[in-house]
């Protein structure tokens, strides 16, 4: 078996939560600015900016999304979730295949999401950018890939655990509850990791 696992990026490196309320607060002022670990749910129209009425944060929500789908350089802008561990991901990926799958729109997401891990040290980054109607446990038996690092209720819930996959779940307050005989919590990116680095102990 190959020692290579997958990482997702959103949710597990970078700061997706603050980066798109940011553009929220672009369209509303009033919409806040939020760091990943206040989201509440996944699905944002359920609890984000109760200072707008509920139609008027799904607005805002739409019209984010709709920024996102159109900007050459959302992803480009992100911020590291765990600033921390960039190095250790950058040395770990001199060692060792890291496969980063992603679900992203936008425009060239593969090539902003390169370019970003690039500037955080990762010299030779692997990337495969999930495609409308595929699922990640589809790319991963493609690659011969069976653990991964994960944040998304929604991915190991409806895709991963089903497919038999391992993951590894970054503890966010939108993924609790959830659990699996193939799923093992961890608070943050380098414990990830560090599980990553021994997944043969753990399987």
């Amino acid at each position: 078996m190959s020692n290579a696992f997958a990482v997702d990026l959103d949710g597990c490196v970078t700061s997706w939560s603050k980066g798109f309320s940011t553009l929220c607060n672009e369209i509303n002022p009033t919409a806040p600015i939020i760091e990943h670990g206040e989201a509440q749910a996944w699905r944002w129209q359920r609890w984000y900016a109760p200072e707008l009425s509920r139609r008027a944060a799904e607005r805002v929500i739409e019209l984010a999304w709709r920024q996102v789908k159109l900007s050459r350089d959302f992803w480009l802008n992100l911020e590291p979730l765990f600033p921390e561990t960039m190095g250790l991901l950058a040395e770990m990926s001199d060692t060792q295949p890291l496969i980063f799958i992603t679900r992203r729109d936008g425009i060239d997401p593969w090539n902003q999401t390169v370019t970003w891990l690039r500037k955080q040290g990762i010299r030779e980054p692997l990337v495969y950018c999930v495609k409308g109607g595929e699922e990640k446990s589809e790319v991963m038996d493609k690659l011969g890939l069976q653990l991964i690092i994960e944040d998304s209720p929604k991915y190991v819930t409806e895709d991963l655990i089903p497919a038999g996959k391992s993951v590894v779940l970054i503890d966010w307050q939108y993924n609790r509850g959830i659990t699996g005989e193939k799923l093992l919590r961890v608070p943050d990116l380098a414990t990830a990791l560090e599980v990553g680095r021994n997944m043969y102990q753990w399987n």
